[in-house]
């Protein structure tokens, strides 16, 4: 692959390699306190708060999918950014904008908590209003900051950045996931039990001022001189250029179908624990917690592996092992057991949360890690003249096809409650919703999005995937790190990358 030609400012003035090092330093800091703001407000916080005042499965579904769909928004916003003359064409300061006022419905809706009384039927969707709102700003500065990175960060680095990037962000995530876990539980009722608005308000104000730290943050990252759009070029032929690519196209498709999984998996699973197990929110904080802790930990170590084998071969490989780990969601009752801790002595913990623990720091690793993977992809199959768009047409699929899975679970976990199942699995696990909505993530991620990453064909793939697969089942081999996987490549792909059309 060819070296990175020489960046440029918007002045003309040469970025050097220093400038470039301090901007992705500056970059990393800015994304510790961007996880902190999603931590706070659309981890969990939120969904426990729409089930607190009495939303339903479909209204949390439509809730998700109102901030997919919102995902659209990125195709208008990049086309007039593309319509901007050269000189106006501040990719930093046009996504500054929407972007800091993207953070601050965050503090009505902590408003609209202090609100909420018994009964109150419209303040659910009150709260999905808010949340589309903010997703439609967040999305209308998407592409500039994606095409910003995408012209930013050294190729050949690029996976080692982004892991490295992800390890630091997660001590933010956990950060925050811990503060968040435990204003909930501190903030109680004491009649009911249940979380006080004023925690919920708490969570949610806090979060918006460290959301809007990121963005201030954010501008002290270099930008690079944006490649121009060739004059005259037909808005409809601009729209349709990323998806003519065939691999570009394939890649949007599998990670729509990723999209789809992820909206089912997290939220509506902790809805699950939350109504047939003795969990508390610290609990969920805690397994929330170590699920960015295994993120933390793989990070870095899975971005340099990408930067041996190639992102399409390590996604693949974690399409095929990261759905193994829901199989823990079919071990679990509502039993306690007690652990003999020295210092502390004898604690009590739910059998249902000491099952996801190991499960949950699994799955953090290897799910995480399919997002960075996506990053560097998208910057190799897509061209930089009008990456903008390729990015906006991208992240648009991307969430119309996820939208399907918000509604899909929420549909489902509403016909299981109108219609309990008293099955029991083997292990004494009662038969519910989820383990419907782990079925159907296991075909979309199996059957969809697997075979579609493996027909993709990038310029820095360095082992073929069947390969690498073999070497990592061997045995023998077992013991050895996956960062020595490594073959020689063909002839075809040692040709430097080529340009896109």
């Amino acid at each position: 692959m060819p070296s990175q030609p020489e960046l440029l400012d918007l002045h003309s003035r040469p970025i050097t390699e220093l400038d470039i090092q301090r901007s992705l330093r500056v970059n990393i800091v800015a994304g510790f306190f961007g996880t902190l703001w999603m931590a706070m407000t659309i981890n969990y916080s939120l969904t426990l708060f729409m089930e607190a005042i009495g939303a339903s499965g479909v209204m949390i579904g439509l809730m998700m999918t109102a901030r997919q769909i919102m995902v659209t928004v990125q195709i208008p916003s990049a086309l007039i950014f593309e319509n901007l003359p050269e000189h106006r064409g501040s990719r930093k300061r046009r996504w500054s904008i929407p972007a800091l006022a993207h953070r601050l419905p965050w503090l009505i809706i902590a408003g609209l908590a202090l609100c909420w009384k018994p009964g109150a039927s419209w303040l659910p969707w009150a709260v999905i209003v808010i949340v589309g709102l903010s997703d439609l700003l967040a999305n209308a500065s998407a592409p500039m900051w994606y095409s910003w990175m995408a012209d930013l960060i050294p190729h050949k680095t690029a996976g080692a950045f982004w892991g490295r990037r992800q390890s630091i962000a997660t001590i933010g995530a956990l950060l925050g996931m811990a503060l968040a876990g435990f204003l909930l539980d501190r903030f109680r009722v004491p009649a009911t039990g249940k979380t006080s608005a004023l925690g919920f308000a708490l969570v949610f104000s806090i979060g918006a001022v460290w959301g809007a730290s990121d963005i201030l943050i954010h501008l002290k990252v270099k930008e690079p001189r944006r490649t121009p759009i060739a004059p005259g070029t037909a808005i409809a032929k601009r729209l349709l250029a990323p998806l003519l690519n065939r691999d570009f196209l394939r890649l949007t498709l599998a990670m729509g179908a990723v999209a789809a999984s992820m909206s089912m998996l997290g939220p509506f699973g902790l809805i699950y624990l939350k109504r047939n197990y003795p969990v508390t929110y610290t609990h969920i904080a805690a397994l929330s917690i170590i699920g960015s802790l295994g993120a933390a930990c793989a990070s870095f170590s899975m971005g340099k592996l990408m930067d041996r084998i190639g992102p399409r071969v390590l996604c693949a490989i974690l399409l095929v092992v990261a759905p193994l780990t829901s199989a823990s969601w079919f071990f679990i009752n509502t039993s306690y057991v007690t652990l003999h801790l020295p210092w502390i002595g004898d604690w009590s913990v739910p059998q249902a949360v000491l099952n996801q623990a190991f499960a949950s720091f699994l799955g953090g690793a290897l799910y995480s890690a399919i997002f960075p993977c996506q990053l560097r992809l998208t910057a190799l199959l897509s061209n930089t003249s009008g990456r903008t768009m390729a990015m906006a047409v991208h992240w648009s699929v991307i969430g119309i096809v996820g939208s399907f899975g918000s509604i899909l679970g929420g549909t489902i976990m509403d016909w299981f409650s109108a219609h309990p199942q008293h099955y029991l699995f083997p292990s004494g696990t009662s038969f519910s919703f989820y383990h419907v909505i782990l079925g159907v993530l296991a075909l979309l991620l199996w059957g969809v999005s697997l075979p579609l990453i493996l027909s993709i064909r990038t310029p820095v793939d360095r082992a073929p995937f069947g390969k690498t697969v073999a070497r990592i089942i061997n045995p023998f081999n077992v013991i050895r790190s996956l960062a020595s996987l490594r073959w020689p490549v063909d002839e075809e792909e040692e040709e430097d990358e080529p340009t896109r059309k």
